[in-house]
C-alpha cells in the first residue's frame, strides 16, 4: 500500500518532489500483483528452493547476487524523483 502526504505547497513555481520515507523493494513489473509479489517475498525471505532459483533468473540476477524485499534506497528513490 502507498501513502502519500502533502507536506507543503508552495507559491515557487518549480516542480520538486522529495521521498521523505518509505520501507521495502518495489515490485518487480510483471510479479503477479499484490497476491504474486507477497509470494515471491515470503519465497525469497523463507526458502531457497527451486522456486526461488527460477524468480532469481527471472529478475536476471547473477551467481551470488541477491534481491532483498526488505530494501529500500531512499536516495535511489530521490535521485529518480529529480529526474521528473
Amino acid at each position: 500500500m502507498h501513502e502519500i502526504t502533502l507536506e507543503v505547497v508552495s507559491e515557487d513555481k518549480q516542480k520538486k518532489a522529495v521521498c521523505l520515507s518509505g520501507k521495502g523493494a518495489c515490485p518487480p513489473e510483471d510479479c503477479g500483483g499484490v497476491y504474486g509479489y507477497e509470494n515471491m517475498k515470503a519465497l525469497f525471505l523463507e526458502s531457497s528452493g527451486e522456486q526461488v532459483e527460477s524468480y532469481r533468473e527471472w529478475l536476471g540476477l547473477e551467481e551470488g547476487e541477491n534481491w532483498d524485499p526488505t530494501n529500500f534506497d531512499i536516495g535511489e528513490v530521490n535521485d529518480y524523483l529529480k529526474e521528473l
